[in-house]
């Protein structure tokens, strides 16, 4: 159960923390009103959001805290293996690198997808390209925000990382003309989809081609 926080610990936390969090108006139809959701708003509305406090969870946290709290490559880890070796048999791929986070899964994806482009593609140094879907969001880093297309993420935090190009979501002439620009150069399509909010993706299957 979560402890709904006060009127003033909203007022604390809004003031003390970085502001990196929306504050977006919530109507209240009742009363005919604008005004911005609380803690216990956003709680009563979104205390599910990316499972959180699931109880699944956070038992299977506990449980494996008391058998091994870190799962990094620099350690032996007896089942490592195993879990790589599922991940590779399912996808149908030869390796597999685990990451931590999403965003740090897609920094990796960006590199891995330079160091192919110049180690086997012959793409002159420091001249890749990739293209993104437009209205992505993989994150606040740097890289994650050069290739947004949404200014609230990356307003204010330029120069970006060079070499990013986007097109609309599911536009394959918009691709196509992208990919014209300079095709040495493209090594990759970089294409967020999360279901329920975009539907289905068709680049995938022109790229088989198109980046090989």
């Amino acid at each position: 159960m979560h402890r709904l926080l006060t009127s003033a610990a909203d007022a604390l936390q809004f003031s003390r923390a970085a502001n990196v969090i929306l504050k977006r108006p919530c109507a209240a139809a009742a009363a005919g009103t604008v005004r911005f959701a609380s803690s216990q708003d956003c709680i009563a509305k979104e205390d599910k959001y990316g499972c959180h406090n699931y109880k699944p969870i956070p038992v299977a946290l506990k449980e494996q805290a008391d058998v091994l709290t870190l799962t990094s490559r620099a350690f032996y880890n007896n089942l490592l293996g195993d879990y790589e070796a599922f991940l590779t048999d399912v996808f149908g791929y030869d390796k597999v690198l685990p990451m931590n986070s999403g965003v740090e899964a897609c920094e990796s994806a960006v590199k891995l997808a330079r160091r192919w482009a110049y180690d086997v593609k012959k793409v002159p140094k420091n001249k890749a390209k990739m293209v993104f879907a437009e209205n992505n969001f993989w994150g606040r880093s740097i890289a994650a925000i050069s290739a947004s297309t949404d200014p609230e993420s990356y307003g204010g935090y330029g120069p970006f990382v060079p070499g990013f190009e986007t097109v609309p979501y599911n536009n394959l002439e918009a691709l196509e003309v992208c990919l014209t620009w300079s095709p040495s150069r493209n090594i990759s399509l970089f294409v967020v989809t999360l279901a329920g909010y975009f539907p289905p993706s068709v680049f995938s299957c022109l790229s088989l081609f198109l980046f090989h």
